[in-house]
């Protein structure tokens, strides 16, 4: 009994990055609409297009049950209309539906809530040392999808609406 309480130790998360290659075919639908995509904080873009958010820390067990905190983040800007956005994600992998968890944001303000905006479907890991790559699709969520409608005026996405592909990159530190 004592080895398996054992393996579900939490062991922080040092470092590296979460990359998401954008859905070509979402990043074409919000272009139609008059949207615009842009980074802010952190956030950066890599020679491929992914858009690359900084690790500043989480914990997670050799089971990968944990969190992955993130600093930088997206902004939609439409036409027209205000510009709003996520930041300060989270990997939650705690539950059974892996997440990606923000704090939205209108106007360039954050909203003080942190809410699911995507699931994360088909989980995969790879060892890659000194880091582990965590890997799976964003999807987005009920809440996630029903922000991106509403603050667009237009009926653009719906739950399952695939947002990215996401590679995650972590250290593991004591």
């Amino acid at each position: 009994m004592p080895a398996a309480a054992a393996t579900s130790t939490a062991v922080p998360v040092t470092g590296v990055q979460t990359a998401v290659a954008p859905d070509a075919g979402l990043v074409a639908g919000l272009t139609s609409l008059g949207t615009t995509v842009r980074l802010t904080g952190a956030a950066t873009a890599d020679p491929a297009g992914r858009f690359v958010f900084p690790v500043t820390g989480g914990s997670l067990t050799p089971e990968l049950k944990g969190k992955v905190n993130h600093t930088g983040g997206i902004e939609f800007h439409p036409k027209g209309r205000l510009k709003f956005g996520i930041r300060t994600f989270v990997i939650d992998t705690r539950g059974t539906t892996p997440q990606l968890t923000a704090e939205p944001t209108l106007g360039g303000l954050g909203l003080g809530i942190r809410v699911p905006v995507a699931d994360i479907d088909g989980l995969g890991v790879a060892s890659a040392p000194p880091a582990t790559v965590v890997s799976g699709t964003l999807k987005l969520t009920d809440i996630g999808a029903l922000y991106i409608n509403t603050l667009l005026g237009k009926s653009a996405v719906k739950r399952g609406t695939v947002f990215g592909q996401a590679e995650a990159t972590v250290t593991l530190g004591s």
